[in-house]
């Protein structure tokens, strides 16, 4: 018996539905086949896993050789370098690349007598700004104010302009007559981007007041009842909330609208908290209110009703969700995926397949995604893999700061290459920034790949661009940076990427008011624990470093999935690090008693949209779509895409062939 006749044959078993009496496509059948365990078979599939024993880790710490199917050549494929170069646009020649390369090395070292004589060579003198400053900024050097002034006149729009400005400045500071003299110094010119991030919220809202308000006064009095309201929640004060909301008039203290928002931001509460008869109240207020203008109400409602089993009023209420104007795709993508669950869990699979269509035409989303795997479609991203054009390498050199940046690049030089286009981009014509975006992604400039990818997409205005940049666009949004772990790969490049877009939008100077800091944030108590735990000289030391960082991220992550409460599961390993262990561990317990639903603590999605923590559900969803993205990147396959498209807990299953396998003995982390 195939595949898909057996899940039907259970499918049937379970909830009473023959597909083959009601004249289904073969398409609408395996859609139904691959659904069907999504919402029907999850306590099954939950029975089916080990109870007892500790988790086996997939091929943890074997050698690349002995997984099946592996080999030299497919290994070297799957850590190819991570990002093509842009060599179509270089500017320089072979012999002026070498030399630049062993000239920005001698001073490295101090050899200034060397990098004299290398610069004898040098055809291209377009970086002499960048090895003068190199040398002047020298711990090991001290030059002269004369030198300092003299790049400053030659060279201020470079971005290291500001640095060597302030340098000349205190070269004349305390010397009698010498104010006038560095109050003469040329004024810096360069005038960068400086922003990163573009990773987005999952189920974000406005934050602030959206009703019609008749005075600023009544305003400013619906603006005090707004804050107080959500400080009472963020005090886990639902009650004085809850009095809040039902002691305020609409139209008299708030515009109804708001008010409405305000129960349905309270309704999700209450669900979260295991209250799903007064969350249900609360949404219906709400929904017979402002209708589908407070999609936070009808997500709840719908999930209230959904763990009290009430599966046809679910439906409505999810259909509503997704076909309602104003809600971000995240949440139609959501409401609709969650229509089609209850669709066919109360017996109405012909329902299931334009909810389905619906979340599948949101494919960067967490349900989206899934939708599509259940249809057996693509991702449907366009990925580009060409190098740089002719055309786009042209368009660059137009400007000094193109033809540098392209020059920096094939150096090496890739952190300042970044800077000139930075510098270039406020200023550049429509086919330079085309040409900036591209090189971004190409050269590994994740973070500004990615924080152009968000302006890029804002001032389409949700319109689709065109074809010619959908690529690039798709490319700039989950880039492949060039950085690596210190002590090399041991969990798969998709995973970690991930991670990394969601913590820091690969900004390696990342700090968090909480003190996380680099690429993963990584706390510094973290970094001593993985340090002992290891045995390495891992530690807080340099964690604005990418490869320590990476290193220390990637351990700690290895840490959990190895933990007893996480045994390999990636939406617990996602909860985990974003809120920790003790979090974790916490809610665990809590969601697999609070409902009085045996199948509430078996079901994967429920779990999530149970999570009490507001950031914590969305990054969970967030990170997962980006892992299934960055596999679909790399090329590779996303068992755990089709782990939860199955309705299972998804796994940690390696797809890169390098890894932690070759770590030293005793090296891995132990619980």
């Amino acid at each position: 018996m195939g595949n898909e006749t057996m899940t039907l044959d259970l499918l049937r078993r379970r909830t009473g539905v023959d597909t083959r009496d009601v004249g289904y496509s073969r398409k609408i059948r395996r859609s139904v086949a691959a659904f069907a365990l999504a919402v029907t078979l999850a306590p099954l599939a939950a029975q089916a896993q080990p109870t007892t024993g500790r988790f086996e880790f997939p091929s943890l710490f074997d050698t690349p050789e002995d997984r099946t199917g592996s080999s030299e050549q497919t290994r070297q494929a799957a850590y190819a370098p991570a990002t093509q170069t842009a060599r179509s646009g270089s500017v320089l020649s072979a012999s002026d690349e070498d030399t630049y390369r062993q000239i920005f090395r001698a001073q490295e070292r101090g050899s200034w007598s060397e990098a004299d004589r290398l610069l004898s060579r040098l055809q291209d003198r377009s970086l002499m700004g960048y090895v003068l400053s190199q040398r002047y900024l020298h711990p090991a050097t001290r030059a002269s104010y004369e030198e300092l002034r003299d790049w400053l006149t030659q060279y201020r729009d470079l971005p290291q302009a500001e640095s060597i400005r302030k340098l000349a400045e205190q070269r004349v500071k305390g010397v009698k007559g010498n104010k006038g003299r560095a109050l003469s110094l040329p004024t810096p010119t360069w005038d960068g981007l400086t922003g990163s991030g573009g990773a987005g919220d999952v189920h974000a809202e406005s934050s602030g007041l959206e009703g019609s308000y008749s005075s600023s006064g009544d305003k400013a009095r619906a603006a005090k009842l707004w804050q107080r309201f959500h400080q009472e929640i963020r005090s886990g004060s639902t009650y004085n909330a809850l009095r809040l909301v039902q002691a305020a008039s609409p139209g008299q203290d708030m515009a109804r609208l708001d008010l409405d928002r305000m129960r349905s931001y309270l309704a999700y509460v209450l669900f979260i908290e295991g209250n799903d008869g007064q969350a249900l109240e609360l949404a219906r207020q709400a929904v017979n209110s402002s209708g589908d203008g407070v999609g936070q109400g009808l997500w709840a409602g719908g999930l209230a009703l959904w763990r009290q089993g009430n599966l046809d009023e679910a439906r409505q209420w999810f259909e509503r969700l997704a076909q309602a104007p104003r809600t971000s795709p995240w949440l139609t993508a959501a409401g609709a995926y969650w229509a089609a669950r209850a669709a066919l869990r109360d017996h109405r699979p012909d329902q299931m397949g334009s909810y389905l269509r619906l979340a599948a035409d949101h494919p960067r989303t967490f349900y989206g995604l899934l939708a599509r795997r259940a249809l057996g479609l693509s991702s449907r991203i366009q990925w580009e893999a060409s190098a740089l054009s002719t055309s786009e390498t042209a368009a660059l050199q137009r400007a000094n700061e193109g033809r540098r940046a392209l020059a920096l690049a094939q150096v090496g030089k890739t952190a300042e290459a970044e800077q000139e286009l930075r510098g270039l981009y406020r200023s550049a014509s429509g086919d330079q920034r085309d040409a900036i975006l591209r090189m971004a992604d190409l050269s590994g400039m994740s973070g500004l790949a990615l924080y152009l990818s968000a302006i890029r997409s804002r001032s389409a205005g949700g319109e689709a661009v065109a074809d010619a940049v959908a690529g690039a666009i798709a490319n700039a949004r989950y880039p492949v940076p060039t950085w690596s772990p210190q002590d090399g790969w041991r969990l798969d490049r998709a995973l970690i990427f991930a991670f990394v877009r969601q913590e820091s939008a690969f900004d390696p100077s990342a700090q968090s008011g909480a003190g996380a800091r680099g690429l993963m944030q990584v706390m510094p108590a973290t970094a001593d624990l993985i340090a002992r735990k290891t045995g390495s000289d891992l530690g807080r030391k340099d964690l604005m470093s990418p490869e320590r960082n990476l290193a220390l991220g990637q351990r700690y992550l290895e840490h959990l999935l190895t933990s007893g409460d996480v045994e390999g599961n990636l939406f617990y390993a996602a909860a985990a690090y974003n809120a920790g262990p003790g979090n974790l561990k916490k809610w665990k317990d809590v969601l697999a008693t609070r409902s009085g639903n045996p199948q509430a603590a078996n079901d994967p999605l429920l779990f999530i949209e149970s999570i009490p923590m507001r950031e914590t559900r969305a990054y969970v969803e967030q990170v997962m779509a980006n892992m299934w993205l960055y596999y679909d990147r790399l090329g590779q396959h996303a068992p755990s895409l089709d782990s939860v498209a199955a309705g299972d807990w998804p796994r940690y299953v390696p797809q890169d062939n390098v890894g932690m396998a070759a770590a030293p003995s005793g090296s891995a982390v132990t619980r």
